[in-house]
């Protein structure tokens, strides 16, 4: 039995009479054309969805005070961080884009966890368990003094796709919410001491627990240029610097 199909379209043609359809043949492109057209993970540019799994992104820290200047608050001035070694690594678990328009634009979002590092440039130790966030110059001298957040990263973006069709040169620019929750956080020091030393403590120092911020993306093939930024502080109101 021939089965034509809508050359628009995967699914098998309609103007057919009932007794083709009721074929098994039919059946089975029908079944096919739904996984082909909804769950073709990259056969072609209109599929529906289309799923990553474990991408990674590797970037740089910055804290703004809340007049927008990279500079820590008055009180707190020893927490400056030096952004050259506050590095933040970005683990994607799984990534998926839905089709809203032709391959052109679609809704992307997923799950991961996201590392960030804070590498301060003075020897201080954050104090934990403390109802406002307090620092103590220790007297050592640090090789690596640094505060380090771990969050459960959901990033919600629209993405545009500018060369849909052509996944050898593939472009666009994504754009959206990146919504965190943190579950866990430390401050490591190492220093020598007649050998190597180190220390690290466990604890929220009064960290926000949730975060909302926006997220830009620039992709060329699978080269991604990304920034992130979080307006409001990384620390709980009155309970910690606002950074």
């Amino acid at each position: 039995m021939n089965i034509y199909t809508n050359t628009n379209s995967a699914f098998p043609s309609q103007v057919v009479s009932d007794a083709e359809k009721a074929s098994l043949e039919y059946g089975s492109q029908v079944a096919m054309a739904i996984e082909y057209e909804w769950f073709g993970q990259g056969r072609t540019s209109g599929n529906r969805y289309l799923t990553n799994w474990n991408n990674f992104h590797l970037g740089l820290n910055n804290l703004l005070n809340k007049d927008g200047k990279i500079e820590s608050e008055t009180g707190y001035d020893k927490m400056t961080i030096s952004p050259s070694n506050s590095i933040n690594f970005q683990w994607d678990i799984v990534t998926q884009a839905m089709n809203l328009y032709k391959g052109k634009v679609r809704l992307v979002y997923g799950v991961g966890i996201d590392y960030n590092n804070y590498r301060f440039k003075n020897d201080i130790s954050l104090n934990a368990d403390s109802m406002v966030l307090f620092i103590t110059e220790d007297g050592i001298d640090y090789d690596k003094n640094k505060l380090v957040t771990q969050h459960i990263n959901v990033p919600v973006m629209l993405n545009f796709k500018l060369s849909p069709a052509n996944a050898d040169e593939d472009v666009y620019i994504s754009a959206g919410a990146n919504f965190g929750y943190l579950i866990r956080a430390h401050q490591k020091q190492v220093w020598d001491d007649n050998g190597k030393k180190k220390n690290k403590v466990r604890d929220d120092y009064n960290l926000e627990q949730f975060r909302v911020g926006y997220e830009v993306q620039f992709g060329y093939k699978n080269i991604i240029l990304f920034g992130k930024y979080f307006p409001k502080s990384i620390f709980k109101t009155n309970e910690g610097p606002e950074l």
